[in-house]
């Protein structure tokens, strides 16, 4: 969100709208193991997910590989595999794996434990890469390409860097998997259609303001956002969707677009319903294991129980953010657990100012 009571206080010119945990896969070898089929437009199933990594694997390649001593691979993954089982959970932050219709960590679901045992069964079937847990996101996406692996779960980025460093790396995308046929459709949830991380930001003492404003006037037409395209790739997508088509961009890189398009929809975000809670977010404390570290150790066999080991993060999870409740509201601030809970949320379309000004 960059307007608040009607004043402009950043100027965003990127898309979150991204697939963020999309699978990438080494294209000669899912057609050498019968999957020739999936595409920006199928999805595997975990069941075939699965099966494609063992069989990949018998060929001589690890049929998954992921960066597994970088924490936030472990939870971004399951999360992703949580949404598209149906669990309407948040993605990041404080939100992170709480059904965002009450407001509570639901770690414990149904569908963040079949998403955990994907991870734990391509382990067992000796599918996954050897080392997995020693190295970090970069390394994963570099060894791909060099036939380390069959399969990857990450984002849109490393499009145009494969396409330009490793042109003889044969590969395709698609669609983060699904539980079963019923939910190849399922939509995924990001917090803001703005990418904030790319917000660009005018200092209140400019001497030539108007510059800056013909500037950001130009960068946020479609005249202006097509070159952007043209740079930025699906990496960081221009923030009209209208560049798929006019952009000098990859075939790779357009259906990339269009998967976000098709399957990513913007989720309700506590912190603009109520920015206060920023004064919760500066006193929590997350406990340990948070969900990152607890399928670390589950994958490496330190924890047993998927079920069991996540429902005692959600438990921790639930009553740090209820001490950091009490702690702010002590402080002064007006929140409360309810406002990071939407009752008005459809969860097949964005949720935005109208449904804000509902609550």
């Amino acid at each position: 969100m960059n307007v608040f009571d009607g004043k402009v206080y950043g100027f965003p010119f990127s898309s979150e709208r991204r697939f963020n945990n999309a699978v990438l896969f080494n294209q000669d070898k899912m057609n050498e193991v019968g999957y020739d089929h999936i595409n920006k437009d199928r999805a595997l199933t975990f069941d075939e997910m699965r099966d494609a990594a063992k069989k990949i694997a018998a060929t001589g390649m690890p049929g998954f590989i992921i960066g597994g001593n970088q924490l936030g691979r472990w939870s971004n993954t399951a999360t992703m595999l949580a949404q598209r089982g149906g669990l309407s959970v948040g993605a990041v932050g404080l939100q992170e794996g709480m059904d965002m219709t009450t407001g509570e960590y639901v770690y414990g679901a149904d569908e963040y434990v079949a998403g955990v045992e994907l991870l734990l069964a391509m382990n067992a079937d000796g599918s996954v890469f050897p080392g997995a847990l020693t190295i970090n996101a970069p390394q994963a996406c570099e060894f791909i390409t060099q036939g380390a692996a069959g399969m990857i779960v990450q984002g849109p980025w490393n499009i145009p860097i494969w396409e330009a460093k490793a042109q003889g790396f044969n590969f395709g995308v698609s669609p983060g998997p699904a539980p079963d046929e019923a939910h190849l459709e399922q939509s995924i949830w990001v917090h803001q259609l703005p990418n904030s991380g790319n917000m660009m930001w005018l200092n209140a003492a400019a001497k030539n303001p108007a510059y800056a404003g013909d500037y950001f006037r130009w960068l946020g037409s479609l005249d202006g956002q097509v070159p952007y395209a043209n740079v930025a790739s699906c990496a960081d997508p221009a923030i009209f969707p209208e560049t798929v088509e006019l952009a000098d961009l990859s075939e790779r890189a357009k259906w990339m677009l269009q998967m976000a398009e098709k399957y990513v929809r913007i989720a309700p975000n506590a912190f603009i319903h109520n920015p206060g809670l920023a004064k919760v977010a500066a006193a929590y404390v997350d406990p340990t294991p948070n969900l990152a570290q607890a399928i670390q150790g589950l994958f490496a066999g330190q924890l047993t129980d998927v079920k069991a080991t996540l429902t005692a993060v959600a438990d921790a999870r639930n009553k740090a953010l209820d001490d950091a409740i009490a702690k702010a509201k002590a402080e002064g601030a007006n929140v409360s657990r309810e406002d990071f809970a939407f009752g008005n949320w459809t969860q097949t379309e964005d949720y935005g100012p109208a449904e804000y000004a509902a609550l």
